[in-house]
């Protein structure tokens, strides 16, 4: 699937979002003080709720491409999804193992399992005792997606309003009435609507207006100087949309870079191709990082320039992390495979660069 730029802007601009909110969150968690924090919070919403929410949008949008492409055939779309996130993960994964389990003295334990299938850090949040390294609560909303969207893409082709209305009117009287201990945020059926907007935007609208990009717009400012004034998530779910709408029309007119207008080198367009191409491996290892940076520093007080500066230098080591570890993975993953291919079904094997951002 050819890369679309506008797209690759957007995921950029969420991981940063989320890395920010992260960074931040783990400043207050360990009672660091500083005399400059980044502004990750405003009247309605957080960088990190609508980080998330954008790239739920554009998870459902991509799905709705990879599905078609494997012919709607299960199989075919499973096995892409299973190698787009899970061989990444297991690699990520081991990785963190290495670095704090062995040298502490913990070994293999019983609550692995979770992390086998993906669902260790979803299903910590709610309780449950898990050997739970990266990923976070994300991981496991986002695999449940996968298993139900076969579902929802017939659902949206059947009965497109009557399912959009529906999931609108569920979402509306389920939040005030929500019945669960854990955070709205991280809950697989509050964040449903952000996904399903994605299948939509990638079944039936074909580009945004002008008209409509400026009233997202407007409505995501509204909602980052006025105070909801009802529940939190609904503001959240609107801030997000507004801003997605706003942000895809305006992303749409920045032109993208090709080889034909005589520049070979693209350092903005290079930047942004690189974060989205590296988001998820940059997802699943950035809060390690910062966690590993910050620690040392609980209780004490932080300068502008060290703040600054262990901000930037986490992001530059969580980039250069996720840029070995996928492309290690993905050499070992090919090989494999070839080799499987070679050996077992004496076919030379598909070509399949799906990833997680495609």
């Amino acid at each position: 699937m050819k890369r679309r730029y506008e797209l690759d802007i957007i995921r950029t601009l969420a991981f940063l979002m989320i890395f920010l909110f992260h960074f931040n969150l783990m400043v207050q968690s360990f009672s660091i003080q500083t005399s400059f924090k980044l502004i990750v919070k405003t009247k309605s919403q957080t960088l990190g709720l609508i980080g998330v929410g954008l790239f739920l949008i554009l998870s459902g949008y991509v799905l709705v491409n990879s599905f078609e492409r494997s012919g709607k055939k299960l199989s075919t779309f499973y096995k892409k999804r299973f190698f787009s996130i899970f061989p990444l993960f297991y690699a990520a994964y081991f990785i963190v193992y290495l670095w704090f389990d062995i040298p502490s003295g913990h070994l293999l334990s019983k609550n692995m399992i979770w992390s086998v299938i993906g669902m260790d850090g979803f299903l910590s949040m709610r309780g449950v005792t898990t050997s739970y390294r990266v990923g976070e609560w994300y991981m496991g909303v986002i695999l449940i997606y996968y298993l139900i969207f076969p579902l929802l893409y017939y659902a949206i082709k059947k009965a497109p309003l009557i399912f959009g209305v529906g999931l609108l009117v569920f979402y509306a009287l389920f939040i005030p009435f929500y019945p669960f201990p854990f955070d709205q945020g991280c809950s697989v059926l509050v964040r449903l609507p952000e996904f399903v907007l994605g299948i939509y935007f990638a079944m039936y609208v074909k580009k945004v207006n002008a008209l409509t990009a400026c009233l997202g717009g407007v409505i995501f400012i509204a909602l980052t100087f006025w105070e909801y004034p009802w529940c939190v998530m609904h503001g959240n779910l609107i801030a997000t949309i507004g801003l997605f709408f706003g942000l895809y029309k305006l992303c749409s007119l920045i032109p993208a870079p090709k080889e034909n207008t005589g520049r070979r080198f693209h350092p903005i367009a290079f930047v942004i191709n690189t974060i989205s191409k590296y988001s998820f491996a940059m997802y699943l290892f950035h809060h390690v990082i910062q966690q590993q940076m910050l620690q040392p520093h609980a209780g004490q007080e932080l300068s502008f320039l060290k703040y600054a500066f262990y901000m930037v230098f986490g992001f530059v080591i969580t980039f250069l992390i996720a840029v070995i570890t996928q492309n290690g993975t993905d050499a070992i993953v090919k090989n494999l495979r070839k080799w499987f291919a070679e050996k077992f079904t004496k076919q030379p094997e598909e070509k399949d660069q799906t990833s997680i951002n495609t």
